[in-house]
């Protein structure tokens, strides 16, 4: 090592050693935290927009999922069928109970098909059977060669339009089966029911109806 290398080392061994004490100049010149925070306007650290410096959770909620679950939303209050439906089949009949009776033959009309002959309103419909025939039931259940409908007691009753000149040429049917008011000379419809608590012609409300040539035709009159 040469002479000049040595001279500069042992100058910087002095200069060290002859500065005992002296304090880490950065560790003695740094302000405490809370100081420091204080000169920036931020007495004792609180105020910032962070955590809490006490440690008191200003992070996410705690709270869990809101009670209230998922809207439970049922049918409204009184939603269901309207009041007063009623069954399939229930519009036969309309729903004013003044359309429910008739006021004159114009309010009548006769329904046939392979299967049923019935008297009914003009505004009445039915559903046809789908058998095939021939003839049709009014003739081979009733023997009607002419059905008619009109209107006696507020309700239709079926009859015939053979023409009669008098009472005495009209006959009464009222059995478990019919309520009619026939010609003499057609006969009288079977009838497979052999008892039943009230005639047909109570049934209809015309307990005491009788078979009467009325306007050429045979009707029950009340």
């Amino acid at each position: 090592m040469s002479s000049a290398l040595r001279v500069s080392l042992i100058g910087f061994v002095v200069l060290v050693a002859g500065c005992p004490g002296q304090a880490d100049p950065v560790a003695d010149s740094s302000p405490p935290l809370e100081q420091g925070l204080g000169e920036l306007g931020f007495p004792d650290g609180h105020g910032l927009d962070g955590p809490a410096a006490d440690g008191a959770g200003d992070g996410p909620a705690a709270d869990g999922p809101a009670a209230d679950g998922p809207a439970t939303d049922g049918p409204a209050a009184g939603d269901g069928p309207a009041a007063g439906d009623g069954p399939p089949g229930a519009d036969l009949w309309p729903k004013s109970d003044a359309l429910k009776t008739c006021a004159g033959d114009q309010d009548c009309k006769v329904f046939e098909d392979c299967c049923k002959c019935n008297a009914i309103l003009t505004w009445q419909n039915m559903s046809s059977c789908k058998m095939a025939c021939t003839d049709k039931a009014c003739k081979t259940k009733l023997n009607l060669a002419a059905p008619v409908a009109y209107c006696a007691a507020e309700r239709c009753f079926l009859g015939d339009g053979t023409a009669c000149s008098s009472d005495a040429d009209c006959k009464l049917v009222n059995d478990c089966c019919s309520c009619l008011a026939l010609p003499i000379a057609i006969a009288t419809p079977g009838c497979n029911i052999s008892t039943c608590p009230v005639p047909s012609c109570t049934a209809s409300q015309i307990p005491s109806a009788q078979a009467k040539c009325v306007s050429g035709t045979c009707r029950l009159v009340p």
